[in-house]
């Protein structure tokens, strides 16, 4: 029941916005076309329903062609296992907003903290594997 519930808030607050509800696949990030833009990660948390811990992130990447963003949310539970809980695309205008809103929404319903992380200015792999080693983030290159 809470999954539907983070589910539902998700669609109702993130999708309202999105030209395209959910869409499949991954966010991607190829510094040609595809940019990071404003990530928002939460406090690692221990609940009822993950008893080994729990810890969501919105990600967001801009589209430099159709100038768009797509926004995932995806959960973390326990050390390994990594669910996408929502994927979607919207336009750039009012995203930072809404995406702002999105997350203090979610974050009150289900109590937890997030810090936001804006990557805007990055351009190449190498500024974004330098600002990920500084925040403490493990990199993993996806393969086709």
């Amino acid at each position: 029941m809470l999954l539907f519930r983070i589910i539902a808030l998700a669609l109702l607050c993130v999708a309202s916005n999105a030209v395209n509800a959910q869409i499949p696949g991954v966010p991607n990030i190829d510094f040609q076309r595809y940019f990071p833009h404003i990530t928002a990660v939460s406090e690692e948390k221990v609940m009822k329903d993950f008893p080994d811990g729990v810890q969501y992130k919105f990600l967001t990447v801009r589209d430099a062609i159709d100038n768009s963003i797509v926004v995932a949310l995806t959960r973390k539970e326990g050390k390994e296992r990594l669910v996408r809980v929502f994927l979607a695309r919207g336009p750039i205008e009012g995203s930072e907003e809404t995406l702002k809103k999105t997350v203090a929404k979610f974050s009150g319903t289900l109590g937890v903290s997030f810090e936001f992380i804006d990557l805007r200015e990055i351009r190449t792999f190498e500024e974004f594997e330098a600002r990920a080693r500084d925040l403490g983030w493990g990199l993993q290159v996806q393969s086709k």
